[in-house]
């Protein structure tokens, strides 16, 4: 399945312990958006129990070290490189040997997330993401946005005040290329969807094996879009006049997207929130209607396991064939097309190096409606 000379290549440090070739396997899945931390599992036959005794010796501090890609003959090795600690391990006994299944988290989100500010955040975007990420010991990885700020962080930690304000509010303000937010081996990103020229090709097989799909699953729920609705209305109650006050917003209104194929709104029934009077109503649904924008865009989608691919990341648009045999030979399906490429999972194990792509056509990022956050007057 692999090219010679190309042999899967794995390489694991836990705390000062490094792991023997074949007695683990590595999963890491990238997710961008996400209010989760970035999270890497590891399974690991613990032969001489070096490795519990790090754990117990160290915890949550224990750090963990990732190298995983390809290698030739020569040495030379093409690999991603992951970074960060162990945040949960058990284990079981396999046979007489322990057998540690551990979930590490990525360097970077856990102290980014854990502490709360009370700052004015005013400038270009970008240079207020990188001073984010500096405040945080972080790198930082930032597409130029071209749009300036002036809101109040209150009671926000730096992770949540880039997800909850900073992306919906650029979102709704640059071009019709959507920004994501992760944090991943130690660096901060925010940066557009980017259209590469990769293909890959199901059915059929290339001279680049590397292209060729080795497994697709493809799922057309069309219930999504009836189940978000065509109208979302908000309602909040005024304490002053204890009036309940309403505000509606349709899906198909969204403007900011990237549309990856032929759309048409959802008939669906209409949906209502009733929210604290905390927020002012039309933050809340911008909020809302984000949520529920998704489910109405996204009725494709299409997971797929390709040869492991490091390069690869989350947001990429990506050309995808699929070539079906019919009575009159080969001919591509109509799935066929460009899709964006939302969660990325590496996984290394005895089986060899391979990438799972999750993948959606009609895209449209979450953040493409304002959600303002505080005003400064």
């Amino acid at each position: 399945m692999v090219k010679p000379p190309l042999a899967p290549h794995l390489a694991v440090r836990i705390g000062e312990v490094t792991t023997e070739s074949g007695a683990v396997s590595f999963e890491i899945e990238i997710v961008p958006n996400s209010p989760f931390a970035p999270s890497a599992t590891l399974e690991v036959l613990d032969l001489d129990l070096q490795i519990e005794k790090e754990i117990l010796r160290g915890g949550i501090e224990t750090p963990i070290e990732v190298v995983y890609g390809w290698k030739d003959t020569s040495g030379v090795i093409v690999a991603g490189i992951w970074k960060g600690r162990v945040g949960k391990a058990t284990s079981v006994m396999d046979g007489s040997a322990v057998r540690l299944t551990i979930e590490g988290l990525s360097n970077g989100v856990p102290q980014m997330a854990s502490k709360d500010r009370q700052i004015r955040r005013k400038g270009e975007v970008s240079a207020v993401i990188r001073q984010m990420a500096q405040e945080e010991g972080l790198l930082a990885d930032v597409d130029e946005v071209g749009v300036e700020i002036d809101r109040l962080q209150v009671n926000m930690s730096n992770y949540d005040f880039i997800r909850k304000v900073i992306l919906p509010y650029v979102n709704a303000r640059s071009s019709d290329d959507p920004f994501s937010f992760w944090i991943n081996n130690g660096t901060l990103f925010f940066k557009k969807s980017r259209s590469k020229r990769n293909k890959f090709i199901y059915g059929l097989y290339t001279e680049d094996e590397f292209a060729n799909i080795l497994s697709l699953e493809t799922e057309l729920d069309l219930m999504l879009g009836i189940m978000a609705g065509e109208k979302v209305e908000v309602v909040k109650l005024d304490p002053n006049t204890k009036q309940l006050v309403a505000q509606e917003g349709g899906n198909s209104a969204n403007s900011k997207r990237t549309v990856l194929g032929s759309k048409r709104s959802a008939v669906g029934s209409r949906r209502k929130r009733v929210l604290p009077h905390g927020l002012d109503t039309e933050s809340v649904a911008g909020a809302v209607k984000n949520i529920y924008g998704r489910l109405a865009d996204f009725p494709l989608s299409v997971n797929m396991t390709i040869l492991g691919n490091t390069e690869i990341s989350p947001m990429d648009i990506i050309e995808v064939v699929v070539y079906a045999y019919t009575t009159q030979g080969y001919k591509i399906r109509p799935i066929s097309g460009k899709y964006m490429v939302m969660n990325v999972k590496q996984r290394v194990d005895a089986e060899g190096f391979f990438t799972e792509l999750r993948c959606i056509k009609n895209a449209t990022s979450e953040g493409s409606v304002s959600a303002e956050g505080v005003r400064v007057l």
